[in-house]
């Protein structure tokens, strides 16, 4: 997180952080710091914390793109398709579970009406009406952002759910389904539940 004061400096050098402290960057302790360059394109406001916005950012090392930066690698692919006349849109439907914790730990779907109990609960109205205000937040919030919302479903599990919205260039779906991922989670806290986008918890 940076102040919006030093916008300029992370666009063109990048927020450094050390790679070798998060598992999977392909890096150790005595690497280069990453600088992770935000793209200006992808701004995005935080819903839930006025004030606040999210950047995608590309990520850099002795000021070469990263090799395991997945945005790089899709970026340099979306270049290539571009060169040869096509372009990738891309739409998902980013299925999730709404959970909680028993007293005991187990992971349990997020059931506070005790109403999602049907072995194919797919578009069951009770299922879905018990989670409409998270719905309905999500949903507004998403609408807000202009990504063109257009259903909400329950899905084919206890405490299953999606949204979907309009599809868009491959770049724009990707950094916008790692964005939905935060919004969601910050929107069922307020219920009370945990958003997985496990298979199946």
């Amino acid at each position: 997180m940076v102040p919006r004061d030093m916008l300029d400096v992370v666009a063109d050098t990048g927020a450094g952080f050390a790679g070798g402290a998060v598992w999977g960057m392909g890096q150790n302790a005595a690497d280069h710091d990453m600088m992770a360059r935000i793209d200006l394109a992808s701004y995005t406001p935080a819903p839930w914390a006025p004030g606040l916005a999210r950047f995608a950012a590309d990520l850099y090392v002795d000021n070469q793109p990263f090799a395991y930066c997945p945005r790089v690698h899709l970026k340099r692919a979306l270049a290539e398709l571009r060169a040869a006349g096509y372009v990738f849109n891309v739409g998902v439907e980013p299925e999730h579970f709404l959970v909680t914790r028993t007293a005991e730990g187990t992971i349990v779907p997020w059931d506070p009406a005790h109403v999602d109990t049907l072995v194919k609960p797919c578009y069951d109205f009770k299922g879905l009406s018990a989670a409409y205000d998270y719905l309905r937040d999500l949903s507004e919030a998403l609408q807000k952002l202009g990504w063109g919302v257009y259903q909400a479903d329950h899905e084919d599990a206890n405490g299953q759910y999606e949204i979907n919205f309009r599809y868009a260039d491959a770049l724009t779906t990707a950094d916008r389904f790692i964005f939905f991922k935060m919004l969601a989670h910050e929107t069922a806290r307020k219920y009370g539940a945990t958003v997985t986008f496990m298979p199946k918890p």
